[in-house]
């Protein structure tokens, strides 16, 4: 008997080296590969690798559910830095390489991109026979939908939402309105118009059950990116309650994760074709103007709100830290440093989220090694390096594309989320008893005529689906025609027509100008500030 014991103890001991080895040469490889192994990773979950040689192809967002990136560790001496480090001293450690695999493989919206498939087009596939049915899946009611164009709110929180109800409120004033541009680019036969309007005033679901608030509105999505371990579902009725992203990951400050927890948001908001503005948003933000005329002046902007021009004084250089492009061995000359709360263009959204070049520098290289007590680099490789600071605006340099963007006009903001810095690290926080009306004026920096007329005019281009008719889409699209907005190309995408034409409200606001969102704002400022909107506190200039 004891031998026996000695021979199974002696198998189980061969079997966990040969084990230990396999392990070994799997971890090599994907240390050794990155990119292409964390390719291979995905597609084997999916089931159809890429033949050797072979392009892959992007993987279905189906194939990453549930993965989530390691809690980024690091070595004395520095701060959390991204995975894909060495693990020396002083440097960030490696992180779980299976979930480096997945991070690397999230490039989804490739396909379309690579296949020159442009905003246009796919705006305009939802305007023929089955163009009233569900854009793309969503988390609820299985319900019929209209080919309108949406901004995508894309919520990267730490997991709670302090300020549910406010937005609530805040949403409810947007239930039942259509865009006028968008809705007359269906064109105004007797039997498109009665489906707009059934449709989009639609209150009750195919059973007779009452629709959720997010969904008797037709101007916005919503997506939220919590921490992998928040499990908590949002208030039921809310605009938040299951709209949880399938794949989400741990974030910390100041590391790569929160531009990988973005480009999540990206990904699964570019799988709706009606998303065609994006507006970046963290838990502790709030809007400044009414939901109507948010969404009309951000699909009247053409261009994404990065500072990704180059900058303008020499203070701002020193400021971007260029000596750290060279430890990325990026170009100087590209280096940009902008907000991280960014609103972008549906074509500069590809970019980001199919970008396989540009992100992989910044999450093996892009971290902090930094001497707090002298303040300076530490050592000859330090560096302080923010991903979530750098790598878009850095991204779309790189790509030529300032000119499609907010800092290249005069007097262009370069984030659409007004944050106010008193020095160190993070922003000032913002009370309810300075959140009065005089208070939002001031904060949404915009000329105060332009904005009195805006905020009286923009409920003429939303009119309510159960007004629309043939006169109303008639009087809409001579409108559109006589202000000359019908667009060729997707840089300037908002509605497609059935044609592929896509067309644009016009602007109520002075362009690029004007502060759309407001961060931060205290938490228990919410009930109060909930309240205040609800009773009309965004809606005078």
């Amino acid at each position: 008997m004891a031998a026996i014991i000695a021979r199974q103890a002696s198998i189980a001991q061969q079997i966990a080296m040969v084990a230990f080895v396999c392990a070994a040469c799997v971890l090599g490889l994907l240390r050794s590969y990155q990119i292409s192994g964390a390719a291979t990773a995905v597609w084997q979950v999916a089931g159809s690798a890429p033949q050797q040689g072979q392009a892959p192809a992007a993987p279905p967002i189906a194939a990453v559910l549930g993965a989530e990136l390691r809690s980024l560790s690091t070595g004395r001496g520095a701060a959390a830095g991204p995975v894909g480090s060495s693990g020396e001293e002083g440097k960030p450690m490696l992180g779980d390489p299976r979930a480096e695999a997945v991070a690397r493989a999230l490039n989804h919206s490739a396909l379309a991109a690579e296949a020159g498939v442009t905003a246009a087009t796919e705006l305009a596939s939802l305007t023929r026979a089955d163009g009233f049915k569900q854009a793309a899946p969503e988390a609820g009611p299985s319900l019929p939908s209209l080919p309108f164009p949406r901004v995508a709110l894309l919520f990267l929180t730490r997991g709670p939402m302090p300020f549910v109800r406010l937005w609530d409120e805040w949403m409810a004033s947007a239930g039942g309105l259509v865009p006028s541009y968008a809705a007359a680019a269906l064109g105004c036969e007797q039997e498109v118009v009665q489906r707009v309007r059934d449709i989009g005033g639609a209150t009750t679901g195919p059973r007779g059950q009452p629709l959720p608030l997010y969904y008797r509105q037709h101007l916005f999505s919503v997506y939220v990116h919590a921490p992998a371990q928040f499990k908590q579902p949002y208030e039921r009725g809310s605009i938040f309650y299951a709209r949880k992203i399938r794949a989400r990951l741990t974030t910390r400050w100041g590391t790569h994760s929160l531009v990988a927890a973005a480009r999540l948001l990206l990904q699964e908001a570019l799988q709706d074709p009606r998303n065609q503005r994006f507006l970046l948003l963290s838990e502790s933000d709030v809007p400044l103007w009414p939901p109507g005329l948010l969404h009309l002046q951000m699909m009247a902007e053409p261009r994404s709100s990065v500072r990704a021009c180059a900058h303008a004084t020499q203070q701002d250089v020193l400021d971007s830290q260029p000596q750290t492009a060279r430890l990325l061995g990026i170009p100087p000359a590209a280096w940009r440093k902008s907000s991280q709360w960014i609103s972008l263009t549906r074509e500069h959204a590809r970019m980001v989220a199919a970008d396989r070049e540009v992100e992989p520098v910044f999450a093996q290289k892009c971290y902090i090694k930094w001497d707090f007590r002298h303040w300076r680099p530490l050592g000859p490789d330090g560096r302080w390096c923010v991903s979530d600071e750098h790598y878009v605006p850095t991204l779309l340099a790189l790509r030529g594309e300032e000119a499609n963007c907010t800092c290249s006009q005069p007097g262009g903001r370069g984030s659409p989320t007004y944050t106010q810095w008193p020095g160190g690290p993070h922003p000032r926080t913002f009370n309810a008893r300075e959140l009065t009306r005089d208070g939002i004026r001031r904060l949404r920096n915009c000329h105060g005529p332009s904005a009195r007329a805006a905020l009286q005019a923009y409920l003429s281009l939303l009119p309510r689906a159960v007004d629309w008719s043939q006169q109303a889409c008639k009087v809409a699209a001579a409108q559109l025609a006589g202000a000359g907005k019908r667009l060729q190309g997707p840089a300037d995408s908002a509605a497609a027509g059935s044609n592929g034409t896509l067309s644009l409200p016009p602007p109520l606001l002075p362009q690029y100008a004007c502060y759309l969102a407001l961060r931060k704002v205290d938490p228990a400022a919410g009930a109060a500030l909930a309240q205040s909107v609800q009773q009309g506190l965004l809606d005078e200039g």
